[in-house]
């Protein structure tokens, strides 16, 4: 995973400091604007810092939250936001040097640690589902109805609970994974969206989020593969 950070001084300020800013994941633009603009701070909130992505409209700011994670730090989507239509999420992973351009050591130092919930964010933010919905729970339970066929051999055809059961996961641990040493297990869903929900290696299947993090979801897995 690129991830690049580039900021620069247009001159129209006589100022010490860079005026604007522009984050990229390979070549897919994350921010762009003012450097000002991106973070806000809340010392109440789960996470700490927001970090208000526009991948490239300045219009639609898409809240995400950040999180550590060993010696690194991981977006998350917000689960106020993410049942939006025009919600966009990519999954991120910052070094503390990275983060350093953006906010100070002591500032890093506030930042929660990652947490199964926002493993399961994380999760569900790679389905790239949209629709209209009011909750966060409505836009779960539209996704889970709307997936149709998972790509595991013994699945039974109860999907719908399967992933609901899934989605209800409290206090697991939370495991590291190289993504590269795992196949791609696929849900697709009725929209024609595909899905690349699950990690699997021999017989353990792990959430996909497309960072060095996971869960591991095996036995939920089993309890709903087919009778024979």
């Amino acid at each position: 995973m690129d991830v690049s950070i580039i900021t620069w001084d247009e001159n129209y300020y006589d100022s010490c400091y860079e005026d604007y800013l522009q984050i990229m994941k390979n070549n897919e633009i994350v921010y762009y604007g003012y450097c000002y603009e991106l973070i806000s701070y809340n010392e109440e909130a789960r996470y700490k810092f927001v970090f208000e992505f526009n991948y490239g409209d300045i219009k639609n700011k898409c809240d995400t939250g950040i999180v550590k994670f060993e010696n690194n730090f991981l977006m998350v989507p917000f689960r106020e936001k993410i049942h939006q239509y025009d919600y966009k999420y990519l999954p991120l992973k910052f070094t503390e040097q990275q983060l350093l351009r953006l906010i100070s050591k002591e500032e890093i130092s506030l930042i929660n640690k990652i947490s199964y919930s926002d493993i399961l964010l994380q999760w569900l933010g790679l389905s790239n589902f949209k629709g209209y919905f009011d909750t966060f729970e409505e836009y779960k339970k539209q996704l889970f109805y709307d997936i149709y066929f998972v790509d595991i051999d013994k699945l039974d055809d109860n999907i719908e609970n399967f992933f609901k059961e899934v989605s209800k996961l409290r206090n697991r641990g939370i495991v590291k994974i190289l993504k590269n040493d795992f196949e791609i297990v696929t849900a697709y869903l009725n929209t024609g969206k595909i899905w690349e929900a699950f990690l699997k290696k021999d017989d353990k299947i792990y959430l996909n989020t497309e960072l060095d993090v996971s869960i591991d979801v095996t036995d939920i897995v089993e309890k709903y593969y087919k009778k024979y």
